[in-house]
C-alpha cells in the first residue's frame, strides 16, 4: 500500500510504502496487495517487494508492519478543544495528541469558548491560537471549525463563508453567550 503525501513531523512531505499489513475495508478484513502503484515513479510502475530492500534510497520510506491491521482515520465531527480562554479543561496541544493517538486525523472544534467564536476577527484569532499549538506540539492534525451564532451578530455569518464548516445556533443555555431564544432572529 502507497501512503501518498504523508506529511512528516518535520514538516516534510513524503510517499510511504506499507508492507505486510491486513486492510480493513467495505468487504472487511483483506490483505494489502504488494507492490501497489506508486504515483511518484510514474503511471503503472510498480514496486516489488525485492526492489524494495534492495533499493537503499527507498528504505526509510518503507514500513514493514507484518501482522498489524491498517484502519481508516477517523473524523471526530464534534470536539470541545476550549481554545481560547478555557484552556484549563483541553487545549489543542492535548486534545490533538489524543485525537492522533486515538486514529483520529480531523476534528471539527465548536465555537463555544471564551470569548466565543461569533465574529471573523474571533474566527481568526482563534485559528492562530490553534496553529500555534498544533505547531508547538508538531501534530499535524486537520481540523475545521464552526461558527457561533448569536442574535446581536447574525450579519458576520455572511463573512465566514467558506471559512468554516458550518453555523452552531445554540436555542438553549450553553457556555458563553451563545442563545439565540427567539424565533426572530432565526429568521434573519
Amino acid at each position: 500500500m502507497i501512503l501518498q503525501n504523508v506529511k512528516m513531523l518535520d514538516g516534510s512531505i513524503r510517499d510511504i510504502v506499507v508492507n505486510g499489513q491486513d486492510v480493513v475495508n467495505g468487504q472487511g478484513v483483506v490483505p494489502a496487495k504488494a507492490g501497489t502503484q506508486d504515483a511518484a515513479l510514474g503511471p503503472g510502475f510498480r514496486r516489488d517487494d525485492a526492489s524494495l530492500r534492495d533499493d537503499a534510497s527507498l528504505r526509510d520510506d518503507v514500513l514493514d508492519v507484518q501482522g498489524l491491521l491498517a484502519l481508516p482515520a477517523v473524523i471526530d465531527p464534534h470536539v470541545h478543544f476550549r481554545t481560547p480562554g478555557m484552556e484549563q479543561k483541553e487545549d489543542w496541544r492535548h486534545g490533538a495528541k489524543a485525537a492522533i493517538r486515538g486514529g483520529c486525523t480531523t476534528v471539527f472544534d465548536m465555537p463555544n469558548t471564551k470569548p466565543s467564536t461569533i465574529t471573523a476577527d474571533l474566527l481568526k484569532e482563534k485559528k492562530s491560537l490553534i496553529n500555534s499549538q498544533l505547531k508547538e506540539v508538531n501534530i499535524p492534525l486537520r481540523y475545521e471549525l464552526f461558527f457561533g451564532a448569536d442574535k446581536h451578530h447574525l450579519h458576520e455569518i455572511a463573512g465566514v463563508n467558506g471559512a468554516v464548516s458550518g453555523i452552531k445556533v445554540f436555542m438553549g443555555c450553553s457556555t458563553g453567550d451563545l442563545v439565540v431564544d427567539d424565533d426572530e432572529s432565526l429568521h434573519a
